[in-house]
């Protein structure tokens, strides 16, 4: 797979082609994209769409070069924080099907898997992140979604994505807080990745505290797994090509060919 990197700096476009095949369960050993080295903030969010294979792939690929490079990392992932526990008792597992199956009790993987969210590729990003830390690495996955009991005062006037933008942005920089000397690499939905021209995103809420990296894709189109209309229907579901010129808010975009569907780590 050939992955071009467009930077805005300045309203100048720079364009790098990358040739190496295949991300998903990369090895760390392979060639990473020279633009990693050139990354400051101590914060990256990657956008992406959920239920796809090739973002959280992606996600890998960065998630090795800081290893690679023995950088401290934490991973973030879009689930609420209330379901930490469970991932910090898988993450430290041997991931026997029997931990495999303690981690799935929790209640995202069932309606997250409507949304794309709890996509067998997100699992198999965290199955990566345990083996890397199994190995001696210093990587350690959150959950940083707003929990369920956040909701609105009895009324139905307040924006529910400034309540979920801000909380996401809190607890993701209270973990900034905690371990400065980590890299934090976030995968969220690519509206709540995005620094401009959105101004309740997590991402611009995070950068009024601190510098942040925002990546997001172009891409071909393709397929998304997901669950749409009314009665709802889950399954494939086609997605628009997405190009460099519409998309204004990243520091990083990373043009893929065609999107696969990811569909849900566990079935219904």
């Amino acid at each position: 797979m050939n992955l071009l990197l467009l930077f805005y700096a300045n309203c100048t476009v720079f364009l790098l082609t990358l040739g190496y095949t295949g991300l998903a369960n990369a090895a760390c050993s392979a060639q990473a994209p020279s633009f990693f080295e050139n990354i400051q903030a101590q914060i990256i969010v990657v956008g992406e769409v959920h239920g796809t294979q090739e973002m959280p792939a992606f996600v890998e690929k960065l998630v090795c070069y800081y290893a690679k490079k023995k950088v401290p990392l934490l991973l973030g992932l879009e689930i609420p924080s209330e379901e930490q526990l469970q991932l910090s008792a898988y993450h430290l597992s041997g991931g026997t099907p029997q931990d495999k199956a303690q981690l799935f009790k929790a209640g995202f993987w069932k309606w997250g898997g409507k949304t794309g969210q709890a996509s067998s590729a997100v699992f198999n990003l965290m199955e990566h992140v345990r083996k890397l830390a199994s190995d001696g690495h210093s990587v350690f996955p959150f959950f940083y979604g707003m929990s369920g009991d956040v909701i609105a005062l009895g009324n139905d006037k307040e924006d529910f994505n400034i309540n979920n933008d801000l909380v996401m942005a809190a607890n993701v920089y209270a973990r900034a807080i905690n371990y400065k000397t980590h890299k934090l690499v976030i995968l969220a939905g690519n509206r709540h990745a995005k620094k401009a021209g959105e101004p309740y995103s997590m991402a611009s809420f995070l950068e009024k505290f601190t510098p942040v990296f925002s990546i997001n894709f172009m891409h071909l189109g393709g397929k998304t797994w997901g669950c749409h209309g009314t009665p709802m229907t889950c399954g494939v579901y086609s997605v628009n090509p997405a190009t460099a010129q519409r998309q204004v808010g990243f520091d990083a975009i990373v043009a893929l060919g065609e999107l696969h569907a990811a569909p849900p780590a566990i079935a219904e």
